[in-house]
């Protein structure tokens, strides 16, 4: 209900009774449908809010992602290094034969 667009103006008229001033129904009827539409938009505010701290955007979802990420990440380096002692031992092997049949 944010801007102008939903700015609502609500006349309270009274009745003068004997006892004092009471609020005329329409204007008290405005008011509890103003009432109950700010009261709908807060409960959707509040579902915004649950979804945003649900969502994978909050610092504590990142950081465990940023974790999973890093701990990924070293389990590929240390195959990459398994791989490139195993191309180095392939190169010498290769090496050797071709000395051997002296190519």
């Amino acid at each position: 209900m944010s801007g102008e667009e939903n700015e609502k103006v609500i006349e309270l008229d009274y009745l003068e009774t004997p006892k004092g001033a009471v609020a005329r129904f329409e204007g008290v009827r405005q008011l509890a449908e103003v009432l109950a539409e700010v009261i709908e938009e807060i409960d959707k505010m509040k579902e915004r809010l649950q979804t945003l701290s649900e969502s994978s955007q909050t610092p504590e979802n990142l950081e465990r992602r940023l974790k999973y990420i890093e701990d990924q990440l070293i389990v590929l380096s240390d195959d990459v290094r398994e791989i490139l002692n195993a191309l180095g031992e392939l190169s010498a092997t290769v090496a050797q034969i071709k000395k051997a049949l002296k190519l």
